[in-house]
């Protein structure tokens, strides 16, 4: 019997990615731009409107029926959090479930959840405490993207949140206990942040912002020149090539579009970025801590200049 094809499978609200993956290891992607998709509307149509979208990459990859995908989706309900338990074990676990309770609307109805221990944080007096990874989706949109994945002929064999997967990747960093850390993971529709001190987890949390909201206000204000929205690939390709807008710069002189044009709607969507980050340290962290940590940037947001 002929073992099944296996691929992995990102939705975003920009892009639908399809990787066929052999032993491990990925040996092919193909990626699709859904930007002509209303996000909303496609998760109100049962995501119909990416079935064919999915089954073209699935051609591409010359992928054969029935195959198990690996999904990582975000979805317009989903959250991610982590939780911090006064204590480990089952306790720890109820905590978990007493605070999701109390932060869904009409939690345990409608609601699929998913709790994660991940580390426990050592305390003076050989007390310890629990880190929980928490995600929570309605049971209608998983149900939606169960169907979705149906009708394409494709076998999920694992389901995960992508603000959930960013979160734990984030999470099980190694950080030196030297001096405290601060870790900022840029993506394109999340932003995660943490903070160590003394080598031990002070906080985490994923921002529902991302580089693309960036991108979202160059494509409006290249509008504002050529009168018709560019596709969201160019104003992409403009922010990382060009970076950060500055006074007097040129995005395109063939579409004479300047930064002086682009400034006041990409000001806006950059102050969001900045707002989160320093509300997260200054909730996060003490002033020295702050001043004296060691700040690293990664993701595919780190390599906008």
């Amino acid at each position: 019997m002929l073992a099944r094809d296996s691929i992995l499978i990102s939705l975003s609200p920009t892009s639908l990615r399809v990787a066929m993956t052999a032993g491990g290891d990925v040996t092919r992607v193909e990626r699709i731009v859904t930007d002509s998709v209303s996000w909303d509307e496609a998760w109100q149509q049962g995501l119909r409107p990416y079935d064919e979208m999915l089954r073209a990459a699935i051609r591409t990859l010359n992928v054969r029926p029935g195959a198990h995908g690996q999904v990582v989706y975000h979805s317009p309900r989903m959250m991610s959090e982590v939780f911090v338990a006064p204590t480990t074990g089952a306790p720890a676990l109820q905590a978990a479930r007493l605070h999701l309770a109390q932060s869904l609307s009409d939690a345990g109805n409608g609601w699929a959840t998913t709790i994660v221990p991940l580390q426990q944080v050592a305390e003076s007096g050989n007390l310890k405490r629990q880190v929980l990874l928490l995600t929570a989706d309605t049971q209608q949109n998983q149900n939606t993207l169960a169907q979705w994945l149906t009708r394409c002929s494709v076998k999920p064999t694992t389901v995960a949140s992508a603000k959930g997967v960013l979160l734990e990747n984030a999470i099980r960093q190694d950080v030196p206990p030297e001096r405290p850390a601060v870790r900022i993971h840029l993506d394109e529709h999340a932003m995660t942040l943490c903070g160590w001190v003394e080598g031990r987890l002070i906080f985490a949390r994923c921002a529902d912002v991302g580089y693309g909201i960036v991108v979202d206000a160059l494509r409006r204000a290249a509008r504002l020149e050529s009168g018709e929205l560019p596709p969201r690939e160019y104003a992409s390709r403009l922010l990382f090539n060009h970076g950060i807008p500055h006074r007097g710069q040129i995005m395109d002189a063939a579409r004479n579009l300047s930064a002086d044009t682009v400034l006041p709607l990409v000001q806006p969507a950059l102050q969001r970025c900045i707002i989160e980050v320093r509300q997260t340290l200054r909730f996060g962290l003490s002033e020295a801590d702050v001043r004296s940590a060691a700040i690293e940037l990664a993701g595919p947001g780190a390599a906008i200049s």
